[in-house]
């Protein structure tokens, strides 16, 4: 993000009512000097969320310190206090207890299982052995007690715990069962990932039954007792945090998250418009690069927020609908931000492969190259043919006619980005105290209302004044009646083509802005007085629960879903699915043979094979509790650590597991470091202060909570895992020492070092089944997820070309059919990002190297944009200019449909397979378009057309299929050069042979 938070709050709050004034005021101004982002959280929201969660964590941490609540709770008294690590009260309070009630849902599953299972494995042993046993047992608990001068109950719990009541038929009942209920919650993370806390904390459940429970004599329905009380307890504490400690409502929230989404979106508008006023085309890419994936995830964090606004309880100006109804405003901005940040990055792309074609080949056209020959050559021909002095004139002379009135535009759009900023930073940063009056409110409405207006009257005279402009700079292109000369060619009408899809990216932003800032004024003034706003729906909540949205990341401190939001009634799959049944369906096996397949597929696909190698180590890990050999070893050293650790390293990819395996071991010896010092500096060498532990822990605690916040993403697993083991430190060592039990593993270093040796332990069991026999590699998870994306282009192709000459009726569901599926396209490449730098950590035989990955990604997320903007904009196009379109493109072209639909079925089987691919394609698909319409575009061309609005739409649809067909072209050629080429055609041998059997005839 640009810019911290507080920067921008301060900024905003500096600034007067005019959002207008001086430009040092306003709160887009960036500090020169920021610290480092995992510390630049010293503002007034972030401290207060620091203090809610440290304060909920430091309250279950003196649960262990408390005599009452450790002697009743137990010695896993510390397991709160996990809790509140795991799920910090950081969130608002439905998606807090969202969270919550999964967790606790997967314990009380596992504990009604676990109690189910037990009456099922104690009755497979007959009542008469059973009494045997505890006749017997009875006998040596008596004499051990006798000999080492101890109590019977406690020699009774050390003959048990030595695995003295274990029977074959108990133990197997008790390891089938068990497993059968890991092996579907397994199932369960990896189908919906939404439920990973479910799957975390009720295996741990099961994995307590497991171990403890065979080696039990009768029923004991309590025994989990000592994990879920102090988890209850934790989740208790944050949700009193939560609600009593600086609480946050959901729409608190999620306008802040809105004014953070308009602030990202001020950096594209000011660095154009800076461009603009130093009349300089040059783009750095380097300033624009992450922005759209940056606004994205922006929004995707907003949606949920959306969700649970029907159940949101809320003192403010404005209630749940009204906020909602800047939902669709907001993301018109966001996409129109988005097409105009792509849009600069495309032209600073296309200029330098163009350079670095010219510089490889150079002048030479006959130079040989290894891979992809054929195809550079006709793509260095298509590069001459357009990049020509004049084309770089025209691009030059239409950047400078433009400039002035786009740059005098740009500025009034930051000035309407402001005056929204301003208008949420006042009605969401004042809610409490210092609430506006009735005439501070109407103040800010004619401020607001006059941005507004300054802003649409630019707008109008920016269409015009740029349109004639843009012709007087190509006057002598024309002649007296505004009609292209006819000994015009296509290199002098670059500049305009590239002026007016810039000019259809500007206007389309400041349009969005236009209706964002309008509705916000009407908000503004509908609602002057705060109140109370109570819930109005469930309806929303139960919509997230039954559907399949995007999955959260472990370590998130918030569940991501997707808004139910209005769609049309044909979606994109429904769409696709109907298309489907009307082709004629592939005949397959039926009966039992369809059966037989249908469930090897069911345990073969991606959940099956990761709960089958999670229930591998279940069994590997605990078969030991259950032999009477190791069984007291077993329970002495905790080996339950290590089946935990065993059962949580598992992940679905290689590259995840190498990664996780260095941060987890990190993160465990930092941790058990800091529980050592926390327990050494709070105790010393006694037997454990609860004061001294208390105020250590009080500051040890505000750091992890620190870094469990705002830790990059992608060390949040070392985070946790070191925050989990200095509590487990503290908190065993503290029980050791009041509450002594068998097996305990001692006080400070002694339990660290158990801990540690447990994790590698468990690490190790999970490493063998990771890797063996086939390891799932991250690569290939990417490819197989780009090569659908490609897959959705291809249908979205169709969609096109069905629906080309459609009614303008369903134009609107055409589009919300385009920008849905695009959005969610790109959300899902987005999300690859985190994976994809990973895949240097993995072991793999893949042929794509994290290079090819990254690339492919690119033009992936390129492909899915620009068919979405071919999808928009050829919609809006009136009959002739679409006719006009088919012509110049020849887009319906039944030789350019299957040439199309044949490369994207080429790549879609590449990276889905990794063959080579063969060495003669009918790419560059650019080259075939522009061949298509030569002349077209020279014909019927006049000013007055390069005025109209669907011409500009033309503009911008065609360039969105040129760079769709060049993404395309550019996919061919990067995977030519990490697959190779196969079935090559050699030219040159071909001409030889021709030439031999020529000479033969003579």
């Amino acid at each position: 993000m640009a810019r911290s938070r507080s920067e921008r709050m301060d900024g905003a709050s500096s600034q007067s009512t005019r959002p207008s004034q001086d430009k040092a005021t306003q709160p887009e101004k960036i500090a020169s000097k920021r610290l480092p982002a995992i510390l630049d959280h010293f503002n007034k929201r972030d401290m207060k969320t620091l203090f809610r969660c440290a304060l909920a964590l430091w309250s279950a941490t003196l649960l262990i310190f408390i005599g009452t609540s450790l002697r009743n709770l137990g010695t896993a008294v510390f397991f709160g206090s996990m809790v509140n690590i795991f799920i910090p009260p950081s969130n608002i309070v439905f998606m807090y207890l969202l969270m919550a009630s999964t967790m606790l849902i997967g314990m009380g599953l596992a504990w009604a299982w676990g109690a189910i299972v037990m009456k099922a494995a104690l009755a497979t042993r007959p009542a008469s052995e059973t009494q045997a046993r505890l006749a017997l047992l009875g006998q040596q608990a008596a004499q051990q007690a006798k000999y080492n001068n101890g109590i019977i109950s406690d020699e009774t719990q050390i003959i048990i715990d030595n695995g003295f009541m274990l029977d074959t038929r108990v133990s197997i009942t008790w390891m089938f069962l068990i497993c059968i209920f890991i092996y579907l919650l397994a199932r369960l993370r990896a189908a919906e990932h939404k439920f990973i806390l479910t799957q975390v904390f009720g295996t741990i459940i099961a994995d307590l039954w497991l171990t403890i429970g065979p080696l039990l004599p009768s029923f004991q329905g309590t025994l989990v007792q000592a994990l879920i009380k102090p988890a209850a307890a934790g989740v208790a504490i944050g949700l009193a945090a939560n609600i009593f400690i600086f609480p946050e409502s959901t729409s608190h929230q999620l306008l802040t998250n809105f004014q953070d989404l308009i602030m990202v979106m001020k950096d594209p508008v000011s660095l154009l418009s800076q461009r603009l006023g130093k009349k300089d085309h040059t783009v750095d890419a380097g300033e624009l690069e992450g922005l759209p994936a940056k606004l994205l995830l922006l929004w995707a964090d907003a949606e949920p927020m959306l969700s649970f606004l029907p159940l949101d309880f809320s003192f403010g100006r404005w209630n749940a609908q009204d906020i909602a109804t800047l939902k669709e405003p907001m993301r018109k901005v966001m996409l129109a931000t988005i097409d105009l940040v792509n849009w600069q990055l495309r032209t600073k792309e296309g200029v330098d492969k163009a350079q670095s074609l010219q510089e490889t080949f150079g002048d030479d056209k006959q130079e040989r190259l290894a891979v992809a020959h054929h195809q550079l050559l006709q793509t260095l021909d298509l590069v001459h043919s357009l990049r020509t002095e004049e084309s770089e004139l025209s691009i030059q002379n239409s950047f400078l006619a433009m400039a002035e009135p786009g740059h005098v535009l740009l500025d009034a759009c930051e000035e309407a980005q402001d005056a929204y900023y301003h208008c949420l930073q006042l009605v969401n940063s004042r809610r409490w105290f210092g609430r506006p009056s009735t005439a501070m409110i109407e103040q800010n409405v004619r401020d607001h209302q006059h941005v507004l207006e300054s802003l649409t009257a630019k707008r109008r005279v920016y269409t015009d004044e740029s349109h004639t402009l843009l012709v007087q700079a190509h006057r002598h292109l024309f002649d007296e009646a505004g009609k292209l000369k006819q000994d015009s060619h296509r290199d002098q009408l670059s500049g305009l083509f590239f002026a007016l899809v810039a000019k259809e990216h500007i206007l389309q932003l400041t349009t969005a802005l236009e209706a964002l800032l309008k509705q916000a004024i009407v908000l503004e003034q509908k609602r002057v007085v705060s109140r109370i706003w109570a819930p109005t729906s469930l309806r929303d909540f139960a919509h997230w629960v039954i559907s399949r949205n995007r999955p959260p990341h472990v370590s998130e401190t918030q569940i991501d879903t997707v808004q139910n939001e209005a769609k049309p009634n044909t979606s994109l799959a429904e769409w696709q699915f109907k298309l489907k049944q009307q082709n004629m369906p592939r005949k397959g096996r039926k009966g039992l043979g369809r059966l037989i397949l249908g469930v090897w597929q069911w345990f073969t696909n991606e959940e099956g094979t990761y709960a089958l190698r999670v229930l591998i180590v279940t069994i590997a890990a605990g078969v030991p509790a259950m032999c009477k050999t190791s069984a007291g070893f077993y329970q002495r050293e905790k080996g339950l650590w290590a089946l935990i650790m065993a059962q949580t390293g598992i992940t679905s990819f290689s590259a995840d597991f190498a990664f996780e395996f260095v941060c987890k071991a990190l993160g465990t010896i930092i941790g058990g470091i800091l529980g050592m010092l926390a327990w050494y500096i709070g105790s010393g060498s006694g037997l454990g202060n609860p004061y001294g532990l208390a105020a250590v822990m009080a500051v040890f605690g505000t750091v992890i909570v620190w870094l469990r916040l705002w830790a990059p993403p992608h060390l949040l697993p070392a985070t946790i895992m070191g925050s989990v083991t200095c509590f487990l430190i503290v908190g065993y060592s503290y029980g050791d020492t009041h509450i002594p039990e068998y097996g305990s593993p001692g006080v400070g270093y002694g339990v660290f070092w158990h801990r540690t040796v447990l994790v590698l332990v468990g690490f190790g069991l999970a490493a063998i089944v990771t890797i063996l026999p086939r390891p799932s590699t991250a690569s290939r998870h990417i490819m197989r997820s780009l090569s659908t994306a490609i897959h959705e282009s291809a249908d979205l192709y169709a969609l096109v070309l069905s629906t080309w000459n459609s009614d303008s009726e369903s134009a609107g569901t055409r589009i919300s059919i385009a920008e849905s599926a695009t959005v969610a396209t790109a959300e899902s490449i987005t999300h690859l990002e985190e994976i994809l730098g990973q895949i240097r950590f993995e072991f793999s035989d893949s042929p794509f190297p994290p290079s090819t990955c990254a690339k492919v990604k690119v033009l992936c997320e390129r492909i899915s944009e620009h068919q979405g903007q071919l999808v928009i904009r050829t919609s809006q196009l009136s009959p002739y200019l679409r006719a006009r379109f088919e012509r110049t493109t020849g887009i319906l072209n039944h030789d350019t449909i299957g040439d199309v639909m044949a490369v994207l079925s080429v790549i879609e089987q590449a990276l889905k397979t990794g063959d080579p691919i063969p060495s003669l394609l009918p790419t560059p698909l650019v080259r075939r378009c522009f061949a298509a319409g030569e002349a077209e575009e020279l014909h019927t061309l006049s000013s007055d057309l390069l005025g109209e609005e669907g011409f500009r739409h033309y503009c911008v649809a065609l360039t969105a299929y040129l760079v769709f067909l060049g993404s395309l072209d550019e996919c061919v050629m990067v995977l030519k050069h990490a697959l190779g080429e196969s079935h090559v055609v050699d030219f040159d041998l071909r001409m030889g042979l021709l030439a031999e059997k020529a000479g033969e005839q003579v």
